[in-house]
């Protein structure tokens, strides 16, 4: 299932990603997903939950400053 449809992230990639240890904010970090329209945010946080980023937002927006240089995300 897809589960960010702005990015083309399924259910099956988000769970691949966890099962290597990659936290819901790596997961961002690597997919974007829940960085664009955010109505997939609800269901990625029930698929693989995890802290917010240091800005406290649920997920960080492109351009945000909790986003290094290479994409990914800096934690709290």
């Amino acid at each position: 299932m897809i589960v960010c449809v702005c990015h083309a992230v399924s259910d099956a990639r988000m769970r691949e990603l966890v099962a290597t240890g990659a936290s819901e904010l790596e997961i961002v970090g690597l997919t974007r997903a829940g960085t664009s329209c955010g109505c997939c945010v609800d269901a990625m946080k029930a698929l693989v939950g995890g802290p917010r980023p240091a800005c406290g937002k649920d997920v960080p927006c492109p351009g945000c400053e909790c986003l290094d240089e290479g994409g990914g995300v800096r934690a709290a």
